[in-house]
């Protein structure tokens, strides 16, 4: 199996034997031939963005039922008359009264209906990351290399064709920060991801070409995004607060008919 290692700046190789930071990208499909690896500088401004969502859910119906059902009758619902007389609608309403007789007499009375809203737990956010490089050659040697990356990058961000009607899944990325070949545990730890957005800009500071027609700057953007919604035990030990570096195996949904 041959494995591509391309690095920029190229002297970076060098680097890293002496525990240069840097930031690597690993093809991690077993269907992927040349499992290439990406070393680059770790670029400014790395963003990690966790979050959650939260919903609102108005328990006061469900309460007012279950008081009901405690209840002889309906003189003692609720701490007073307005109590008994707001549930007895509610749990009308249940049965298919109409919630306008509800508000009528709530706007009546002055009153309204507690709805005891409670902020329940939905679900964490999928997690995305983005990177910017300027890459700057400074020989044919460099813009080769330059080349090779970008095209790695775009190539395997699309799909390939796995019958007449179906498509293969992209690969998936292992990303690293590195000092020397061990993670950096100050930096973000990343389950694997699929590359969503890849965006280059060819002399992005002016017109200029080397004389083998390659572009005097290439600047990068890549987006990725994780491949699974994440738990705690994803990221976390239950005895401790440094990242589990741990991955699960590679696995990918294969079109129908193959194995």
């Amino acid at each position: 199996i041959f494995m591509a290692i391309l690095t920029y700046p190229r002297d970076l190789g060098e680097k890293v034997e002496k525990g240069f930071p840097h930031i690597s990208f690993e093809l991690v499909d077993a269907a992927v031939s040349d499992f290439t690896k990406i070393h680059l500088y770790i670029p400014d401004g790395i963003n990690t963005s966790d979050g959650a969502s939260f919903g609102g859910v108005n328990l006061g119906t469900i309460n007012a039922l279950k008081d009901i059902s405690k209840k002889e009758d309906s003189a003692s619902l609720g701490s007073d008359t307005n109590d008994a007389l707001l549930i007895g609608l509610k749990a009308a309403e249940k049965f298919g009264a109409s919630s306008e007789m509800t508000n009528q007499v709530g706007i009546e009375k002055g009153i309204a209906f507690n709805p005891q809203t409670a902020l329940a737990f939905e679900s964490n956010a999928m997690r995305n990351f983005d990177f910017e490089f300027k890459m700057v050659p400074e020989s044919a040697a460099d813009s080769e290399k330059i080349r090779e990356i970008e095209n790695v990058f775009r190539k395997y961000m699309y799909a390939s064709k796995g019958g007449s009607f179906t498509l293969k899944y992209p690969p998936k990325w292992r990303i690293k920060f590195n000092v020397g070949e061990e993670e950096n545990k100050y930096l973000p730890f990343m389950h694997d991801c699929y590359l969503s957005g890849f965006d280059a800009v060819h002399n992005g500071d002016g017109n200029s070409f080397f004389k083998n027609g390659a572009p005097t700057s290439v600047g990068i953007k890549l987006s990725f995004v994780e491949t699974k919604l994440l738990t705690r035990e994803d990221l976390y030990p239950e005895d401790g607060t440094d990242y589990t570096y741990s991955r699960a195996e590679y696995s990918n949904p294969s079109p129908a008919g193959e194995s």
